[in-house]
């Protein structure tokens, strides 16, 4: 027998456009429209099964659609062949037919059709949907968004929002990172100071981590998730077919849990939360009592996560308190262990063991592949796509999440006036080129690359509303990343698409990045000057400029062609889409020098993630931002490695200075040299040193400037910087090489 259902649709039903993110696996148009209206009936076989929250809204009648119009249906059923996640749905004139392959498959049919309605035109009663025929399933089976609500705690309702949105936009996993150096938020019935201790910290740091003099709000903050809060989230995301991974961090980041139990770690000593961010010296101590704590705390968390996994975290474990721990030593020797970091590695393989008596199976970050793990286990690569390509060479699964792709704390554009975040530059093009089976892991291999995850970090997230500004674009660019068919993601598209999407949740009242309308520059080294390429990201409307530091206006120069600069200029740019200003101004501050008038014979190439301006980005007359260090001009060189420029003119110039740019922003490993030298040639063979100058830098995150005075002409030039070296012990990443950004190389009279 079958069940008839009068259709429901969303009170808020006036945008344009009918398209579906993420892109389907195939879609064939047809001709003529279905138009949904009251009299739309929902026909449900059998064996078609919906969560009860849909259900109940297709049960309701909505005023926004009136009873005109003729009758027409909406058939749905499960065919039980396939990907389970996958679906067919036609549309016809007067009947849709969805059909999913098993109850997710059905589950992301129904979210696919609420799109279209979401973005359909409401006219005469009645919402239009072009006939066409879709099928479609995932590329991955691991699609994933991570929540840090160690940093902030954010309450269960903004969970849920986070969880609806994945829904809608075919996300199946939901990583819910539970506990940090700066707050624990989960229940554990054993352990209480945990929850009155150890879930508080009396105030947060106010803006970035190494600004001076540092303040903070004087407002207690914590939290946590009871055990009832915990059932009422995974019941929830249950119902959206999301599973969801906790993670207990561990043997690093575990601050606020040994300020409630200093017997864990290796000191001894009364801490308290801490109230700012970066990496915490203190780590739990591998003795007995902690394993069995640990244990403890896993054996109140396992029965709450139907999920398989458990995520034990694993990253960033400083080690100089094993190195001055007896106890920890004493392991180390017993255990026949080489070093600390091997030390690491037990902890791990402990904790693996006991998760696999639990009939789990354990995630790390890709810091646990140093030292082995057992098959089972999960890697999870966040430093770059290099952990997770060993992993899957050794038989592990991956889920990949590098940092440069999937970080959806970093700054959105490098444009003025942003909200404050930990730093970096992931617009939402970088993120939709993200191609989680590298081109060099071999074929073999691919299977083991289960997906890819968003990560949101919270350090400067506290809020929802800043959460959805941060996240919600990105992810809908994840998205298509993560379900369709790489050959049939084109960003273009997808980008007129993400325009209709973010209309329609501002139509909500939600405020989403939108930076669609601004424009990025390429620069070019010319025997007239430098040249200035604007590049719009959609091609709509046009682009007026101004070249004396003013506003561009209505009445501004349109740009046509690239433009050529060749004395000072403070070049300011806005698209206009029907007289009205769109996106965010850029400005290009040009200051030429004898620099740009050289030739390079020889470079220290940058990283192939940090080539900010191009070929010729230090020796373009432009200078990055000083806050910034990815701002488009800032280039960056690979950890460890010592930089080098050689310049050569056809006639001798005068150089009394070379002036150049570093950065230093330790909560991103990136620091400045200690010394900077100049060298000239007379024949582009024997270089002699003429200059060199010793950096003293502060502790303020943000540009050095260093000069070198030469007072000498050339014909050759050579710079020579060398590389950082280690990170600090004191510092995030300690004992890692450090990063050398540099920007705008000045040849100075």
């Amino acid at each position: 027998m079958k069940r008839l259902l009068p259709f429901f649709f969303l009170a808020t039903l006036n945008l344009r456009g009918q398209e579906i993110i993420p892109l389907p696996a195939r879609i064939v148009p047809a001709s003529g429209h279905f138009h949904f209206s009251g009299a739309t009936q929902v026909i449900l076989s059998e064996n078609a099964t919906l969560p009860a929250w849909i259900h109940s809204a297709l049960t309701q009648k909505q005023e926004v659609l009136s009873e005109k119009g003729e009758s027409n249906t909406l058939e749905m059923s499960i065919s039980g062949e396939g990907n389970p996640e996958g679906y067919s749905l036609r549309i016809e004139p007067r009947r849709i037919t969805l059909i999913g392959h098993a109850a997710p498959g059905l589950f992301y049919g129904v979210h696919s059709l609420l799109q279209m309605l979401q973005l359909g035109e409401l006219a005469g009663g009645a919402i239009a949907i072009p006939c066409q025929f879709i099928a479609d399933q995932p590329r991955f089976g691991y699609r994933g968004v991570m929540l840090d609500a160690g940093r902030y705690f954010h309450p269960v309702a903004t969970v849920k929002e986070l969880l609806d949105f994945m829904a809608l936009y075919k996300f199946n996993t939901f990583h819910w990172h539970l506990t940090e150096d700066q707050g624990w938020r989960v229940e554990i019935e054993k352990y209480p100071r945990l929850m009155a201790k150890s879930a508080w910290r009396d105030e947060t740091l106010v803006g970035h981590l190494n600004q001076k003099p540092k303040a903070y709000d004087g407002v207690r903050h914590g939290g946590y998730y009871t055990k009832a809060d915990i059932r009422e989230v995974v019941a929830y995301a249950a119902d959206r077919h999301i599973q969801v991974i906790p993670e207990i961090e561990m043997p690093g980041h575990a601050t606020a849990a040994i300020a409630a139990y200093p017997e864990f770690g290796c000191t001894g000593k009364e801490l308290a939360v801490p109230r700012d961010w970066g990496v915490k010296y203190d780590v739990y101590c591998p003795s007995e009592a902690t394993f069995a704590f640990l244990q403890d705390v896993l054996s109140e968390i396992i029965p709450l996560f139907p999920s398989p996994y458990i995520h034990i975290g694993g990253d960033e474990c400083p080690k100089k308190q094993w190195k001055e721990s007896e106890l920890a030593q004493s392991v180390i020797r017993r255990e026949g262990l080489k070093n600390e970091d091997e030390l690491q590695s037990y902890f791990i393989r402990r904790m693996e063991a006991f998760l696999k008596t639990k009939g789990k199976k354990l995630i790390g970050w890709d810091e646990i592949l140093e030292g082995g793990l057992a098959p089972e286990a999960t890697v999870m690569s966040w430093r770059g796509m290099k952990g997770g390509i060993e992993a899957a060479e050794q038989g592990h699964d991956v889920i990949m999440s590098p940092t440069n792709y999937c970080y959806l704390d970093y700054y959105r554009t490098d444009a003025p006036g942003e909200p404050l975040a930990i730093g970096g530059l992931l617009p939402v093009e970088k993120v939709y080129a993200f191609e989680p089976i590298p081109g060099e892991l071999p074929l073999a291999a691919h299977k083991h690359i289960l997906g890819g995850q968003g990560n949101i970090w919270t350090e400067y997230i506290a809020t929802l509303p800043k959460l959805r500004y941060m996240a919600y674009t990105r992810l809908m660019a994840l998205s298509e990343v993560l379900w369709t068919p790489a050959e049939r993601k084109a960003f273009l598209p997808f980008a007129l698409r993400l325009h209709r999407h973010i209309g329609y949740w501002e139509s909500k009242g939600m405020t989403l990045a939108n930076h669609l309308f601004d424009i990025r520059t390429k620069t070019a080294i010319q025997p007239q000057g430098l040249a200035v390429t604007l590049q719009p990201l959609l091609s709509w409307g046009e682009i007026r400029y101004s070249l004396d530091g003013s506003s561009p206006s209505q009445s501004s120069p349109v740009y046509t062609q690239p433009l050529t600069l060749s004395t000072p200029t403070q070049l300011l740019a806005q698209t206009f889409l029907q007289g009205q200003a769109k996106g965010r101004p850029i400005s290009l501050d040009f200051q030429p020098h004898a620099g740009l008038s050289a030739k390079v014979i020889a470079a220290t190439a940058p990283s192939p993630t940090y080539q900010g301006g191009g070929e010729r980005g230090l020796l373009n007359g432009v200078a990055g931002r000083s806050d910034r260090y990815l701002d488009g001009e800032w280039q960056g060189f690979t950890p460890g490695e010592n930089f080098s420029v050689k310049l050569q003119w056809d006639k001798k110039v005068a150089v009394g200075r070379v002036r150049f740019q570093a950065f230093r922003d330790p909560a991103s490993w990136i620091y400045p040299p200690s010394e900077a030298e100049v060298w000239l040639s007379r024949d582009g063979k024997t270089y002699e040193k003429a200059g060199a100058i010793t950096l003293t830098t502060g502790d303020d995150t943000g540009a050095v400037l260093a000069e070198i005075p030469v007072r000498r002409r050339t014909n050759y030039l050579e710079l020579r910087i060398p590389s950082p070296g280690l990170i600090p012990g004191t510092q995030p990443g300690a004992g890692n090489q450090a990063w050398l950004f540099l920007d705008e190389i000045r040849i100075l009279p």
